[in-house]
């Protein structure tokens, strides 16, 4: 059985976090984590829930393939605010 490796990332939520790499797993954890102490209101909410559910890394996947990386928005406080995800810059190794 192999395990699929590892997707690093970079995940910013706009005013919120600052830019952390991060493997994908532990990043899509820490956008809930963060994103639910704020006060998103009902549908934004459960929109990210939505998105965040099971099958959340496969998507992630997706867009990186297709887009080069992910961005969502909210509104928080009158503003636009961006969750902005990107493969990670790991630099090569030497040896």
């Amino acid at each position: 059985m192999t395990k699929e490796p590892v997707t690093l990332v970079t995940l910013e939520i706009e005013g919120v976090v600052e830019p952390v790499a991060l493997p994908l797993s532990e990043a899509l954890a820490r956008l809930w984590d963060e994103l639910k102490r704020l006060p998103l209101g009902a549908n934004q909410l459960e929109a990210y829930r939505h998105f965040l559910r099971a099958g959340a890394e496969e998507r992630v996947r997706a867009a990186f393939l297709e887009d080069g990386l992910l961005q969502l928005s909210f509104a928080l406080d009158g503003e636009i605010r961006l969750v902005r995800a990107t493969p990670a810059r790991v630099p090569a190794a030497t040896g």
